[in-house]
């Protein structure tokens, strides 16, 4: 069993890299085994461990990069989940970058309304503005 220790403070991370990297070792290892020239009576030589510690950090960073991947996807869901149906249109419009007016004119609603449901859409989604909605939505 491969034993990794990284400092990283979710457990969740640590299951994909071993996830990931294992499947990566395996086929390294292959790889290796499959060209007799590179090993020598039956060892690993310095070039495939070199091949296979880089085969293994590109695993730990695929690993991270999809575990936070995922967590951006889960908590956009969770922000989603929370508006209401009328405000969900609105964080709709804001995303495609219309002023109030603007939605104002498409929703046909006051522009007091506008601002009350986006003070209610930064509350929910923990937001201070307009684009940083946006980047919570386009990822």
């Amino acid at each position: 069993m491969l034993s990794i220790t990284i400092d990283i403070e979710s457990k969740k991370v640590l299951a994909y890299i071993t996830k990931y990297t294992l499947g990566l070792l395996l086929i390294s290892l292959l790889i290796q085994v499959s060209r007799p020239s590179i090993v020598i009576d039956g060892n690993l030589t310095y070039s495939d461990l070199i091949c296979i510690v880089i085969i293994f950090i590109m695993g730990c960073w695929v690993g991270y990069t999809w575990h936070n991947y995922k967590i951006e996807e889960q908590k956009r869901k969770m922000i989603w989940r929370l508006l209401s149906q009328r405000e969900q249109e609105v964080a709709k419009l804001i995303i495609q970058g219309m002023n109030n007016q603007e939605i104002c004119d498409t929703l046909f609603i006051e522009n007091n309304t506008v601002k009350t449901h986006l003070r209610n859409i930064y509350r929910k989604s923990n937001c201070s503005g307009r684009k940083e909605l946006r980047d919570i939505f386009n990822g």
